[in-house]
């Protein structure tokens, strides 16, 4: 940040505050605002752990977006540089400096590996393909000296939540960092979760089960003598549709809404890297049509 200004240190500063986030990269670029008549202006891009942040000069935020809300990133030569997010585009005029142009792309790739552990990457188009390989192998190698615990479950966990507006649940985003990793827990059990901390509303049940999706450490999800909200039943059948890593499920004494396992079934089917191969279901009013497809 030393060619920053102290307004726009400060205004960087403050974002990254409002979201816990921390910075990775920071640089003045010259930005495509009206790419018909290429006009450009100069901007200042803030990259995050979970946030990609564009500021004016002086210090007012101009657009910023969660790194899962990034569409495509295209950069089919060295000094170009395109990104589409759900809300804006960005655009670099060119032509940029190649190292300019690669420090972003190395920086926004590496800070989406490190916090999203296990779901691969946004959509990129970096050409030539050796080009895109040195890319993705710096930003690979920037993520394996990042300390991750429990298949890097809380920072997933973190980043969801600050994407969706809520806050995080401290005791147990602590607890599975610290006592979960200690005693080797692998059991994800949403009963005891929901016992380390006020009553879990189903937004917060949404953010860990979308943590749990892409997770490799937990191999066992239990969820017994918990009454869940119907919607929050749907969080766990999303999880699973994806989940590649838990072989064990106990769904037991929840009063699970009749056409849960049903739709439990279709996501097995759905999910080609499914593991699950043992299933525990007594203690619930199951319909003949939702046995026979978990038969």
């Amino acid at each position: 940040m030393e060619d920053l200004n102290l307004s726009e240190r400060k205004a960087l500063a403050a974002a990254l505050q409002q979201h816990n986030d921390e910075d990775s990269f920071v640089s003045k670029i010259l930005v495509l605002v009206d790419p018909k008549k290429k006009k450009a202006e100069e901007r200042i891009l803030l990259i995050g752990k979970h946030r990609m942040y564009i500021f004016k000069p002086g210090g007012k935020i101009d657009v910023q977006a969660h790194l899962l809300e990034i569409l495509e990133v295209n950069s089919s030569a060295e000094t170009a540089l395109y990104i589409k997010t759900k809300a804006f585009v960005v655009q670099l005029a060119e032509p940029a400096a190649p190292i300019l142009v690669e420090n972003i792309l190395i920086n926004l790739l590496a800070s989406f590996l490190a916090s999203f552990q296990g779901k691969g990457t946004f959509p990129m188009n970096i050409l030539p393909a050796d080009r895109s390989e040195k890319i993705k192998g710096q930003a690979n190698e920037m993520n394996t000296q990042v300390e991750s615990y429990c298949g890097g479950f809380v920072t997933f966990y973190q980043s969801v939540c600050d994407q969706m507006k809520i806050p995080i649940c401290q005791d147990i985003a602590w607890d599975i960092e610290h006592l979960y990793v200690l005693n080797d827990v692998q059991v994800f059990d949403m009963f005891e979760l929901s016992m380390r901390t006020d009553k879990l509303a189903n937004n917060d049940w949404k953010a860990l089960l979308q943590a749990l999706e892409y997770n490799d450490w937990f191999t066992t999800l239990k969820l017994q003598y918990l009454k869940l909200e119907k919607e929050a039943y749907g969080y766990v059948v999303n999880c699973i549709a994806k989940n590649s890593a838990v072989q064990k499920m106990i769904i037991k004494d929840v009063g699970a809404p009749r056409d849960f396992f049903e739709k439990l079934a279709v996501a097995f089917e759905a999910n080609p890297n499914l593991a699950v191969n043992a299933l525990e279901f007594s203690g619930n009013d199951m319909e003949d049509k939702g046995a026979i497809a978990l038969a």
